[in-house]
């Protein structure tokens, strides 16, 4: 039984990994979606309203932007976390103390019949760029890091206030950590920017469109 529910868990870890590639890299839109387990979980209805976890011990994963704590809200639903729960940050075990309101999230777990609340066994999250900002354009609202143009959505983007950052002309220069979508064209729509020290290692994700030589 123990080999069992490892395998399990495994496979539920290996989905939620795919399907935050995915979603970073080939694109994606505002909102919360689910990659349903093989056979489906809803009687092959789909989602059910609750981020793609049903509150039928189906193994399946919730991807979205983090709304609350006190736990973790994502999609409408309340996930307790305890200290079974496994956090992966940016690649690496981190912790929930780690993760900010704006930020997207891949949550594996279950729903509570009432859709509301549920617990979460595994959650990941991950940028999709990281680096330094190297032009603004206020008209549009876009920000570039590392090339990538980022597009700021007004009452949407929420904004690093430890040390307080938002958008305008004093941006540029500043190390910010960027999670969102990638929409087909490329444009990274972002949830959250964090202020990030000049220490860290720059970062960025997406689809491989030409290899050179070198």
């Amino acid at each position: 039984m123990k080999d069992r529910e490892d395998r399990t868990m495994n496979k539920i870890f290996l989905a939620a990994r795919a399907a935050l590639l995915t979603l970073t890299a080939c694109g994606g839109g505002g909102g919360g979606s689910s990659v349903p387990p093989p056979g489906g979980g809803d009687d092959g209805g789909g989602d059910d309203g609750t981020g793609g976890i049903d509150g039928r011990g189906t193994a399946v994963v919730s991807q979205g932007q983090i709304t609350g704590f006190g736990s973790i809200i994502v999609n409408g639903v309340e996930y307790e976390t305890d200290a079974s729960t496994e956090f992966e940050i940016d690649g690496e075990t981190g912790t929930e103390a780690e993760l900010e309101i704006g930020d997207i999230v891949v949550i594996s777990g279950t729903v509570n019949d009432d859709g509301v609340t549920g617990t979460a066994t595994n959650v990941i999250f991950d940028d999709v760029v990281e680096g330094p900002v190297t032009a603004i354009d206020e008209a549009l609202m876009q920000l570039t890091v590392l090339g990538q143009t980022v597009q700021v959505v007004d009452g949407e983007t929420l904004f690093d206030d430890t040390p307080p950052l938002s958008f305008g002309p004093g941006i540029v220069g500043e190390i910010v950590e960027v999670s969102g979508y990638r929409l087909a064209d490329g444009t990274v729509t972002a949830t959250f920017i964090e202020a990030k020290p000049a220490s860290i290692e720059y970062e960025v994700t997406g689809i491989i469109s030409e290899v050179t030589a070198s």
